[in-house]
């Protein structure tokens, strides 16, 4: 059995709020942007289709919630939520609270406010800036170079669609919460290169879809999300140790994708 007639509706909200009103202007946030852009659309990053994708810049309040709404009331299987840009953390009492968002008009949203409650949403949070870093740029530059071992560019990408779709469908409903630092700290970025985990994270799917390139599987191999966000965190904390990205998963068998290499 191929799969060939599974098929997920999907959708990722990308948003980057450099220019936040009455904050300092964080420029590597446009590089999350367009890494973001860059990266999913590869073949092994799920294959996804440019109109699957919405890039927000600089986005109010009402831009954003209205976006999301939007997204709730089509109920697409699997939703991706990005965001880059300043937040801070609001405690409720003395052991909880929650994640506070900056959007371009001053305004905050919630961690929760990001998710749909469609069913599958992965949020990935790199917010709480502060200290400008040297980043490496290798991710970028890899991204343009992948899959390019791929004989048959439109087969193979329609074969890593449908097996980034099935790995979503074999997940349980839920939400996956990926932050960049832990509460009371700071996350780094740099202007040119983008913020510190997003660009880890990223390289982390990027070097797992190059290192497979050659291999050929009778079945689909999937880099789960879980596991893209544990090798982004130790590098992230090997070169800023004041910096603990944090994951919130839950107790489920299986995490969402984040990179596949499809049977062939």
């Amino acid at each position: 059995m191929n799969g060939l007639g599974i098929r997920a509706s999907r959708h990722a909200l990308i948003i980057a709020v450099p220019n936040a009103r009455g904050e300092k202007e964080i420029p590597g946030t446009i590089a999350d942007l367009n890494s973001w852009q860059r990266f999913l659309v590869e073949d092994g990053a799920g294959a996804w289709e440019p109109g699957e994708i919405t890039p927000l810049l600089n986005p109010t309040k009402v831009q954003v919630l209205t976006c999301v709404e939007r997204i709730r009331r089509a109920k697409p299987d699997y939703v991706l939520v990005a965001f880059s840009g300043h937040g801070d953390h609001a405690l409720t009492s003395a052991t909880s609270g929650f994640d506070r968002l900056v959007l371009g008009d001053g305004e905050c949203v919630s961690e929760t406010q990001l998710d749909p409650g469609t069913g599958r949403t992965l949020l990935v949070l790199d917010a709480c800036r502060g200290i400008s870093l040297d980043l490496i740029l290798k991710a970028q530059r890899e991204l343009a170079g992948m899959m390019k071992f791929a004989e048959d560019r439109g087969g193979y990408r329609a074969a890593c669609r449908q097996a980034f779709d099935r790995a979503v469908l074999a997940a349980e409903q839920g939400t996956i919460t990926l932050r960049s630092c832990a509460v009371g700290e700071s996350a780094s970025e740099d202007k040119r290169a983008g913020g510190a985990f997003t660009q880890a994270f990223i390289f982390a799917g990027s070097e797992w879809v190059r290192a497979k390139g050659p291999l050929r599987s009778p079945a689909d191999q999937v880099l789960e999300c879980d596991v893209a966000f544990s090798t982004a965190s130790v590098d992230v904390t090997a070169k800023f140790p004041n910096q603990h990205p944090v994951a919130t998963i839950g107790r489920r068998r299986k995490a969402f994708p984040f990179a596949v290499a499809p049977a062939r």
